[in-house]
């Protein structure tokens, strides 16, 4: 799913929920969202230090088909987060289940729970979108004796739920790989994939070394600055823009009804990053034994329309920046109305920043 050999790549793999078919059996690509997705979570601190509070951060948006009650309100996505896992069994992120299994089983009693807050949780469980995460101080000193002229490294793991209605604790479910599940709030009944994301974030423990966040300074479509006026109706936008819900100008698209999302208009959205983005990375060795900098690439998704090119990398392993850092967008199968674009901007060592904006579909 992603170029990477990090931790957090695999998780993300794994936190993807099945995407509906469109019409025609056709599979809609990863960047179409549907049902609920994780996209990311960004740690303040990717390389962390022993005895450091970070600041995690999840981007999950909610698209299934549920989601919208009868009476015209959205309903809440439940965020979970199951902490103490510390340099597990080979750095493996599938050692962190036996004993996360264990400690809830212990936590209950083994009898079935909900983690909605209604009741105090252990402190090793966590809820909301953003939370605090304490790295233990003795992340590096624990570990085993190291070869010589290795630098400490440890792995902080934190499996995370993110469901379309409750979490709870279900002695002997099995489904993930520790005892929970997604149930319907009002029947108890255990909800699909589309509405259920399971995975985890890893945090890399160095002492002396960081890694800044990637920072995206603007996002372009089709070369221009997206527009920022205000607005009431359409008075105050320029021409090619309507007035959105949230009274801001949005560049308005064509929708194409088209069968193949390759025979539609395809519109740029450009990255434009920070100065200083990519930085050196201390721990490679660049071509030539120059200097190694961080490559830097961009996943974009969207709730309408289709991406035709999703995936997209901005700054090589030779520290370039790409001639193309963009992807590319339509309006394949997009109904009339709002859609929200997102840019996921990730470097190789574990750090992650995102934006997003939105269009009309007309």
């Amino acid at each position: 799913m992603r170029p990477l050999d990090r931790p957090f790549a695999l998780a993300l793999a794994l936190a993807s929920g099945l995407l509906s078919a469109a019409c025609g059996d056709e599979p809609e690509p990863g960047s179409s969202l549907a049902g609920v997705r994780v996209l990311a979570v960004k740690a303040s601190e990717p390389y962390a230090a022993p005895g450091e509070t970070l600041r995690l951060e999840m981007l999950a948006v909610d698209r299934a088909p549920d989601r919208v009650r009868p009476d015209g309100s959205t309903r809440p996505l439940e965020v979970v987060w199951f902490d103490g896992c510390v340099n597990p069994d080979g750095g493996l992120f599938y050692a962190c289940y036996p004993p996360i299994a264990r400690a809830l089983d212990e936590a209950f009693g083994g009898a079935p729970a909900p983690l909605d807050g209604s009741a105090p949780l252990p402190p090793f469980i966590v809820r909301g979108e953003a939370r605090d995460l304490r790295v233990p101080a003795d992340a590096l000193s624990a570990l085993p004796p190291l070869a010589p002229g290795t630098p400490p490294l440890g792995r902080l793991f934190t499996l995370f739920a993110a469901c379309g209605g409750r979490v709870e604790y279900a002695p002997g479910a099995d489904q993930v790989g520790i005892p929970i599940r997604c149930v319907d709030p009002a029947s108890g009944e255990a909800l699909g994939a589309e509405d259920f994301v399971f995975g985890f974030s890893a945090v890399t423990v160095f002492e002396g070394l960081r890694n800044a966040l990637p920072a995206v300074e603007a996002l372009t479509l089709d070369g221009a600055p997206l527009p920022a006026a205000s607005c009431a109706g359409d008075e105050g936008c320029a021409a090619g823009e309507r007035c959105g819900s949230a009274g801001v100008c949005l560049r308005a698209l064509a929708r194409c009804g088209k069968g193949d999302a390759a025979d539609c208009d395809e519109h740029e959205v450009g990255v434009r990053l920070a100065p200083g983005a990519s930085e050196p990375d201390p721990l490679a060795t660049g071509f030539e034994g120059r200097p190694a900098v961080e490559s830097l690439y961009v996943k974009f998704y969207s709730t309408a329309g289709r991406f035709t090119r999703g995936l997209t990398t901005l700054v090589g392993i030779d520290g370039a920046a790409t001639d193309e850092p963009f992807g590319l967008f339509t309006g394949h199968r997009a109904g009339p109305g709002e859609a929200r674009l997102y840019a996921v901007v990730h470097d190789n060592r574990g750090g992650v920043g995102w934006t997003s904006f939105d269009v009309v579909f007309e």
